[in-house]
């Protein structure tokens, strides 16, 4: 006997649009997208599972959520004057900013792939860090650049920091943090090329360090 096929179960209307980031004065905005697309009706409470992706797509495409902080503010009228279409709106929680994602970390992290990827640089080493940072910081990455990311406190030989260093597209000490003199001299002393120390803690920094040498250093050749 054939299994009988169930329709996929309602979704909450109200749960969905909080679970995308429309709170608040935002829900009823989004609300009257879906009607004007034809994917619910006033004063419906319910929609059915299957148009969840259609309901993502079409609020991802009318609308920009972003939060107060001045640099995504910054950000999404850059991209706004640039023609991008989709309606600015405030969101309602940090958590909701289509740009940060509430973390200035995601978003200092995203900027210095971006400004590694324009002046050609994919291999990147970072001496340094606590072993949280560390997960956090190759987590925020992801496979967009190659990371080493090296535990400043273990001990490390020169021929393995010399491996490191003509693997690696540029190398940054990450100063501040925790890092045995001895296992960061191994990099610093004698490399053929220079290896940038960013002494300031937090992943913001150091990502915001790295992009601000790039920029010094002028336009990707």
């Amino acid at each position: 006997m054939a299994p009988v096929s169930r329709p996929s179960p309602d979704l909450r209307l109200h749960e969905l649009l909080d679970e995308l980031g429309f709170s608040g004065a935002n829900e009823a905005r989004a609300r009257q997208e879906l009607e004007q697309a034809g994917l619910t009706r006033p004063g419906k409470q319910r929609i059915a599972a299957h148009k969840r992706e259609r309901v993502q797509r079409l609020l991802q495409e009318r609308f920009l959520l972003v939060c107060s902080r001045s640099s995504c503010q910054q950000e999404a009228r850059t991209l706004l004057d640039a023609g991008d279409g989709r309606q600015l709106l405030c969101a309602e929680r940090p958590g909701d900013c289509a740009l940060c994602s509430g973390s200035g970390n995601r978003q200092a992290v995203d900027r210095m792939c971006a400004l590694l990827g324009q002046h050609g640089l994919q291999r990147l080493v970072v001496l340094g860090g606590s072993p949280n940072a560390r997960e956090a910081l190759r987590a925020l990455v992801g496979d967009r650049i190659e990371l080493r990311l090296i535990d400043g406190t273990e001990r490390r030989t020169q021929a393995e920091a010399r491996a490191d260093l003509r693997w690696a597209d540029l190398v940054v000490i990450w100063g501040g943090t925790e890092l045995d003199h001895k296992v960061s001299s191994l990099y610093s002393h004698g490399a053929e090329r220079p290896v940038l120390t960013i002494a300031r803690r937090g992943i913001a920094a150091l990502a915001d360090g790295l992009r601000e040498h790039l920029e010094r250093a002028g336009p990707a050749r």
